[in-house]
């Protein structure tokens, strides 16, 4: 636990918090909150001066001296005292639940793959022998109502056949296991444009790619970003940057669009993958999203016990 004042500022911590953060108590007095959280996923000013005025929480990825990562909650108690206004912060480790959450995303998308397997090596393949045995029977047909009903027909399964096709990409994006996370992120705006109009730029600036499991958690962040813009009103342009950044990757998205809705699960896909995500409020006529995911996966539970 740690007392902060109105300004965030840490005046008195346990053992405990020592313990948990890697700190000496020298170290943290007369420093602000943030200094024990991952760096660009600290919070807002009126977070930080919250902690004295109303209960708060947050759930955030906390960083220890020493520059290990883990998931951390907060919890604030404001506290009126002969002194003045005070926050009482209590600090819990959530690693184990969040190493339980992440090997459900890793099976999810295990499931995801196994069902566009299916798709591609099953129905894909039986509507396209149905449509070659539609072509050949319009080859016997000369009564124009039979010629009608076959020329239906064959829309009908043309449509099945780019339905699946798509599914097949929304469940795992090919180019993610072939030409990489650059060419997945233009392959889905090239379909938010077709479908939507909305133009876009891409920028990608990766001294190497991520490896496939972090590529996936990538990849459906900017489709989660992406999402959620495209559900603004009036948006007619997005930029989407990917970036190398402080041992991970940044994920930058920018539009034009009239609101920003908010956007729980891109968080979530964030948190879990061990980063963070930020929507900012509208600056002029641009909406921001800010996401940031690690190189590996978070550290192991330390065991530490917390109070």
């Amino acid at each position: 636990m740690a007392i902060t004042d109105i300004d965030g500022t840490m005046r008195r911590i346990n053992g405990r918090w020592l313990d948990l953060f890697g700190y000496g108590a020298d170290d943290c007095i007369g420093q602000e909150l943030v200094m024990v959280l991952q760096p660009g996923a600290t919070p807002s000013i009126d977070w930080l001066r919250g902690c004295a005025v109303k209960p708060q929480r947050l759930e955030v990825v906390g960083r220890r001296k020493d520059g290990i990562r883990f998931p951390v909650d907060f919890r604030t108690t404001p506290l009126r005292t002969a002194h003045g206004a005070v926050g009482l912060v209590a600090a819990r480790d959530l690693t184990d639940r969040w190493h339980a959450e992440e090997r459900i995303l890793r099976a999810l998308e295990q499931e995801r793959k196994r069902i566009a397997d299916d798709i591609h090596d099953d129905s894909l393949q039986a509507v396209t022998a149905a449509s070659l045995r539609v072509q050949l029977l319009r080859l016997s047909l000369h009564d124009p109502a039979q010629l009608a009903i076959v020329s239906a027909l064959e829309e009908l399964l043309d449509l099945t056949m780019v339905r699946l096709r798509k599914l097949m990409f929304e469940l795992r994006p090919a180019a993610l296991e072939g030409s990489g996370i650059a060419a997945a992120v233009r392959e889905l705006l090239e379909g938010v444009r077709g479908e939507t109009g909305v133009a876009f730029e891409v920028e990608t600036r990766l001294e190497r790619d991520p490896p496939t499991g972090r590529r996936m958690l990538l990849y459906r962040i900017v489709e989660e970003a992406v999402k959620s813009a495209v559900s603004s009103d009036g948006i007619g342009v997005m930029r989407v940057e990917v970036d190398d950044d402080d041992q991970g990757w940044m994920v930058r998205l920018v539009h034009d669009g009239a609101r920003t809705p908010g956007n729980g699960l891109l968080r979530e896909r964030a948190r879990l993958a061990g980063g963070w995500a930020q929507i900012e409020l509208s600056s002029g006529d641009q909406h921001r999203v800010r996401a940031w995911i690690p190189e590996d996966p978070l550290s192991e539970p330390n065991n530490t016990p917390v109070t």
